[in-house]
């Protein structure tokens, strides 16, 4: 009985540490914005890029995946005669499963490539070495 007890502490223990740990760094974080340099149109251009830039990408993928998802759906619900549920099994799985995971990788690999791709521009152009001077 002590074991489910005991692990039970130290998982509250541990989850109480790592909440902690995340409210100490955001507020460490938040302490150090009046310091930061504010470059407000890059910060602005870079967050259009990001959300904005990658929508299409995002559309593009989520009306594929939803396609074969309806496909698939379709095939096995008709072997039970059921094929009127299809656009509700298929529109509450991309909104809860797999919409915003698709989305967060996609924007995620986007901006990734663009930020490479910038810094290999950086670096063959020398900018990276002229930042280092």
């Amino acid at each position: 009985m002590i074991g489910p007890v005991g692990w039970a502490q130290r998982w509250f223990e541990d989850s109480c540490r790592g909440a902690g740990y995340s409210i100490e760094l955001l507020l460490r974080s938040a302490a150090q914005l009046p310091r930061a340099p504010r470059k407000w149109r890059e910060i602005v251009a870079q967050t259009f890029q990001a959300t904005f830039g990658s929508m299409p990408v995002v559309f593009l993928t989520a009306l594929f995946a939803g396609m074969i998802l309806a496909l698939q759906t379709g095939i096995e619900l008709a072997r039970f005669g059921q094929q009127d549920l299809i656009g509700a099994a298929v529109s509450v799985t991309l909104a809860r499963e797999m919409a915003p995971f698709m989305t967060g990788l996609i924007v995620a690999a986007n901006v990734g490539s663009a930020m490479a791709a910038e810094l290999g521009t950086m670096a063959v152009s020398e900018e990276v070495e002229a930042l280092e001077v």
